[in-house]
């Protein structure tokens, strides 16, 4: 019934399968017992709808591509403390109304454009023992985040990961950080004023910091890594010292 505004989902469901509610223009929450039982939200399942808020049941490990997308009501989206999802997948927030995500300990990659151009997005939080490994291209770019804290664990920050956040002031690198590559353009048209390199990266790709008007200090550790920094990395920048 595409008029539905409430779902109850039964704690026997383990799936949701593709285009399930997508579209449903009336939708505004879906419900699951404490109990659930469901493991996988299947792609484009609320794709388009008007639903405004979902709290992602414990056992769910995979959430499709595209599965929120355009959701462009929805505000709140929550997961167990408990949660075991591993993977946001391709687009599976994007163009929603989300304004705050805090992303589960067991996520070890954020696929291509999972939460890009989600204009009320402000807070991104992720666990002190998160378990991020890869964090995708256009994963989370044309946001309004203002602060990023990027986990130990993470190698790898994609092509225009960041790009565009215009509000993105500060980004700060876990002390531990194993951070090895800065792709291209994945902070360009950002806010940053300061950035300290981690001492594992490698590679600074081309043009990842272009356009970062306010960027006025960079910070290369003596005992950095750092093999290479590409074309127009910092190009049209505010840079007044590197140290």
């Amino acid at each position: 019934d595409r008029n539905c505004q409430n779902v109850t989902v039964p704690p026997f469901v383990k799936k949701i399968a593709p285009y399930a509610f997508a579209k449903c223009k009336n939708l505004i929450k879906v419900e699951f017992s404490d109990d659930s039982h469901l493991e996988l939200i299947g792609e484009n399942a609320f794709f388009d709808s008007t639903l405004e808020e979902i709290t992602i049941p414990k056992y769910v490990t995979t959430i499709c591509e595209n599965a929120f997308s355009n959701c462009q009501n929805l505000k709140y989206v929550k997961f167990s403390k408990e949660s075991e999802l591993k993977i946001l997948s391709k687009n599976v927030f994007n163009r929603s109304a989300i304004e705050k995500i805090s992303i589960p300990q067991n996520v070890t990659i954020i696929e291509e454009g999972a939460i890009s151009i989600c204009s009320n997005l402000k807070i991104v939080k992720f666990s002190s023992n998160s378990k991020l490994e890869s964090i995708c291209d256009d994963s989370l770019s044309n946001s309004s985040i203002e602060n990023i804290f990027i986990p130990q664990k993470v190698t790898n920050i994609g092509i225009k990961a960041f790009r565009f956040n215009e509000n993105l002031k500060k980004v700060i690198f876990s002390p531990y950080s194993q951070l090895k590559t800065i792709k291209e353009e994945s902070f360009c048209g950002s806010s940053i004023q300061k950035i300290i390199i981690p001492t594992s990266v490698v590679h600074i790709g081309k043009s990842a910091f272009l356009q970062c008007q306010y960027l006025t200090k960079i910070e290369i550790p003596t005992n950095s890594n750092l093999k290479l920094i590409k074309e127009q990395a910092f190009y049209n920048s505010a840079i007044k010292s590197i140290y």
